[in-house]
């Protein structure tokens, strides 16, 4: 008698996954709630960071306001591949 077999169907379907693991656990997730989900429709989503704040400082009365600008870099996300 084998010990394992290959022509055993799934237990759940894909879609059933969604529907009772997928979808329970982000409803119940802190993250999601707190957070945005951002669908991608494409392979890659890239996001810009801000990777150095802008610098802040005392600044005598009348003075000038020195002005600088962040620095800003960019993340690119990538979608795994369904499989």
């Amino acid at each position: 008698m084998a010990s394992t077999t290959t022509t055993g169907a799934s237990i759940v379907t894909p879609e059933q996954v969604t529907e009772l693991i997928v979808r329970p656990f982000s409803q119940a997730s802190v993250a999601t709630r707190v957070g945005t989900v951002v669908p991608i429709d494409s392979h890659n989503l890239r996001v810009p960071v801000v990777s150095a704040d802008p610098s802040a400082a005392w600044t005598a009365e009348g003075a000038e306001i020195a002005v600088s600008d962040p620095t800003l870099t960019e993340v690119n996300i990538t979608r795994p591949s369904p499989g």
